[in-house]
């Protein structure tokens, strides 16, 4: 699942693999560990698992299932790996592969699986917030072909789309559960930037008859309604206003957003979601923060312009290319913390800025309606 690694890749320049001191500073941006799982297989009653993983140096790794070690093979070569991040001696052979002959051993009395990213000699993850997640229960919606799917998480990998959706809904749910709050909580809820439904989908029945979702992929909205009748949807336009009302939303989902949009428009969107949340509503937004940067095959100008300014464009995105009125429109961003804190503070207050936990890539923005 290298979705969020691809994305910010066209445009970039290729980085000096001469200059240590520029490989320092972008190995510095790193976690001590993250890790990716690409692909989830269920046969014959088996779970069959491969990824990516980076552990700290001084660590071997495990992965583990529900509490489970699962059988593992580490040190796969990831020739992709090494071209993104040629400055980390991990990456070019940090492949894995890893299976468990008993999955129904594995999944009796659980609704989902979690998969851990852990240190062999503890079985402890390394970070905690790093966990993926699948679901178990049966697809309870209609589920959209190979081009949307592109459209919204890169490739049209079905795995992937899952494994994406359902651990970013997981990792919000906590985020909730961390301020004592749950999805029953909210009267009006926004998926701004619903796609075709990856993460609302997820969504318990009582939430998800409280959702509007909008996007500027007017075929993908019109899917939604389709398929989601209980909720509300709507295209909206590249820039603001909307006809959305003032102070309506309780919660606002901005997952894989601003980390497309410009300086300007970005701007003009934080407006516009101020003006139609009310005062203490909650909103999660994702960027492309510090850890992401460290991960993309940055050149060492952008990334000086980056950690000056707070914000960089870093290229056009092609994923709604044909789908949107100007394609030069979407863009592959990042900001700094400090950078949020300062412009995006101006009207929202910054509870929490959680680092590289929505795909083990984007930092999950927690923020408040000022």
């Amino acid at each position: 699942m290298l979705e969020a690694l691809r994305r910010i890749l066209p445009g970039l320049g290729k980085p000096s693999r001469r200059d240590e001191g520029f490989g320092a500073q972008l190995m510095g941006q790193q976690p001590a560990s993250v890790w990716c799982l690409d692909n989830l297989r269920t046969a014959g009653g088996r779970l069959e698992l491969d990824g990516w993983g980076l552990a700290p140096v001084d660590k071997k790794p495990a992965v583990v299932v529900n509490g489970v070690r699962l059988e593992a093979n580490f040190g796969s070569p990831r020739p992709d790996l090494a071209k993104l991040m040629s400055f980390d001696p991990r990456a070019p052979t940090a492949g894995f592969q890893a299976r468990h002959a008993d999955l129904a051993g594995l999944s009796a009395g659980r609704k989902n699986l979690e998969i851990q990213f852990c240190d062999e000699a503890t079985l402890r993850p390394f970070d905690e917030g790093h966990s993926f997640f699948w679901p178990l229960n049966p697809l309870l919606h209609p589920f959209p072909d190979p081009e949307r799917r592109r459209r919204v998480h890169g490739d049209a990998n079905e795995d992937g789309f899952i494994i994406n959706g359902y651990s970013t809904f997981m990792k919000l749910s906590r985020a909730l559960e961390k301020l004592s709050l749950g999805w029953k909580g909210f009267g009006n809820i926004l998926d701004w930037g619903c796609g075709c439904g990856r993460v609302f989908r997820y969504l318990p029945p009582e939430a998800l008859s409280r959702l509007t979702g909008v996007d500027i992929d007017a075929d993908n909205v019109a899917w939604c309604a389709r398929s989601f009748p209980t909720c509300r949807f709507q295209a909206v336009p590249l820039l603001p206003p909307t006809s959305l009302p003032d102070g309506h939303f309780d919660l606002v989902l901005g997952i894989s957003v601003f980390t497309h949009l410009n300086e300007q428009p970005q701007k003009a969107w934080l407006a516009e979601l101020a003006r139609i949340t009310r005062k203490g509503a909650l909103l999660l937004m994702t960027i492309h923060g510090p850890a992401a940067g460290g991960r993309a095959n940055i050149s060492e100008e952008q990334f000086r312009g980056w950690m000056e300014t707070g914000f960089v464009s870093t290229g056009q995105s092609v994923d709604l290319r044909g789908q949107i009125a100007d394609d030069s429109y979407y863009v592959n961003a990042m900001h700094t913390h400090d950078y949020v804190r300062r412009e995006w503070g101006r009207h929202f207050k910054i509870v929490e800025i959680v680092d590289s936990t929505i795909a083990n890539h984007q930092d999950l923005v927690v923020m408040r309606r000022r």
